[in-house]
């Protein structure tokens, strides 16, 4: 050992993970901001056609907008999110 100066550590170039690999560990990270996003935005558009485009359509005597798909869509995401974490 030379004085002064510290001795090499181990080689981490060699333990690097191919990309391939790094892409497959991140996967996960990936899909769980992705599901709680939809989520996110399917929370925003049910409370805007509940409460925004119903008073729209109410006020204008007009057929009410069917939005009973938010609460499925919400539901789906949240159940997929619990699978993948």
């Amino acid at each position: 050992m030379v004085p002064g100066r510290w001795p090499r550590g181990p080689d981490f170039e060699s333990l690097r993970l191919p990309i391939n690999m790094t892409f497959l560990a991140l996967l996960p990270r990936i899909v769980i901001t992705l599901l709680i996003t939809l989520a996110i935005i399917n929370l925003l558009i049910g409370v805007l056609l509940r409460y925004v485009v119903s008073a729209i359509t109410n006020y204008m005597d007009w057929d009410p907008v069917p939005f009973t798909w938010v609460e499925e869509v919400g539901e789906m995401a949240l159940a997929a999110f619990s699978h993948v974490r």
